[in-house]
């Protein structure tokens, strides 16, 4: 009796485990850059989400002459073409306190450059501040950051490119998408209300 009390349980509690806590992600933000027009280097305007506040930035990829990963639409050449790595700056996203997910795309500069970094900051460093590092042939690799907001804020996603010898870290899909977290799941609810009818109902038949 005690043997098949102690599996029903263990199988009962693996059910209610893996559907009693749940996870969902709702888009913040997102830009892969294939809506805007291609330039060496890339002089923003305004409708865009971006603005270049330091040197200079490339926008190359598909249909240009630059077209060094083929297949990544349009992506951002952190050193442009001024011996001065450039710095882009988004517009200001409004976000409830939570947890988040900060991601984005990056690629060595294939060509034969070296490693290359860039300097990823939201909110100035506030909520997120590190530094991004590619080797030169390094494929597009996502790069997840999570970070979490005590009060309501609008911050801005900053990179910051390094170096100053006109190739740089490639850039593409920048997204920030919220975390929210759903304890217990309906499924946990059912499970658990299934499960006890079933142990009293077992019990009184003295199966258990």
């Amino acid at each position: 009796m005690m043997k098949k009390l102690m599996m029903f349980s263990s199988i009962f509690i693996l059910l209610f485990v893996c559907a009693g806590s749940t996870s969902r992600a709702a888009l913040i933000f997102s830009d892969n850059f294939d809506s805007y027009t291609p330039g060496i280097p890339w002089l923003t305007w305004a409708g865009t989400n971006w603005s270049v506040s330091d040197g200079s930035v490339d926008l190359i990829g598909e249909g240009t002459s630059w077209n060094l990963i083929p297949g990544h639409g349009l992506y951002v050449d952190m050193d442009g073409s001024t011996n001065d790595a450039g710095k882009i700056t988004s517009i200001l996203i409004s976000m409830n306190p939570g947890d988040y997910i900060l991601s984005y795309d990056v690629a060595g500069n294939q060509r034969d450059g070296g490693d290359d970094s860039v300097i990823v900051q939201v909110g100035g460093g506030s909520l997120v501040d590190t530094t991004t590092t590619a080797g030169q042939n390094a494929p597009f690799t996502t790069i997840s950051i999570p970070f979490t907001i005590g009060t309501a804020i609008a911050a801005s996603i900053s990179f910051d490119g390094v170096g100053s010898d006109n190739v740089g870290l490639l850039l593409d899909n920048v997204a920030i998408n919220s975390v929210e977290n759903i304890i217990p799941a309906p499924g946990a609810i059912l499970l658990g209300s299934i499960g006890i009818s079933l142990v009293g109902l077992l019990r009184r038949r003295g199966t258990l």
